[in-house]
């Protein structure tokens, strides 16, 4: 499955879905939501739209008061409920190639193990992106360490 036309399709998916209360995609088979459940104690979301990629689960927030498309690491999730049964949409793709190749210079948040981080991607080396924080601090980021990846109003900031 091509990167690339599957977020045109969950940008234009999610955000009639986020208009809307939580419903199911019967018609076209397709997973319109899952539930996260975290390792940690962290509390658990609800993605609209989800996308599970090689190391990642992507989809809009629906239990959160804005709408964001997040992409959790898969290491941080314990267990992925299909809540309409349906076909969950698959890539090849890692959270990394998503980051670098549809979020260079775009404002993100990057959820870390202790903390959270605001800014942008501006370039990627081997296994890790190069960060420039809000406060205009450059830090290298390995793969790894990213916890969750989130982009507020997608639609907006996607360059496609």
């Amino acid at each position: 499955m091509n990167i690339e036309a599957t977020l045109e399709d969950l940008e234009a998916q999610g955000y009639f879905a986020t208009q809307t209360s939580l419903q199911t995609n019967d018609r076209t088979g397709v997973c319109g939501l899952v539930r996260v459940n975290f390792a940690d104690s962290s509390p658990t979301k609800y993605l609209a739209r989800p996308i599970l990629g090689a190391n990642f689960i992507g989809g809009f927030t629906t239990n959160q008061p804005s709408s964001n498309w997040l992409a959790i690491n898969l290491n941080q999730v314990s267990h992925i409920d299909n809540l309409d049964s349906q076909t969950l949409l698959e890539t090849p793709a890692t959270l990394l190639q998503v980051i670098t190749e549809h979020f260079i210079e775009i404002t993100l948040e990057l959820g870390l193990a202790q903390k959270r981080l605001s800014g942008k991607v501006m370039s990627q080396l081997g296994n890790c992106v190069n960060f420039l924080r809000e406060d205009r601090v450059s830090c290298w980021i390995p793969e790894s360490n990213i916890s969750y990846v989130a982009v507020e109003k997608l639609s907006n900031r996607l360059k496609l």
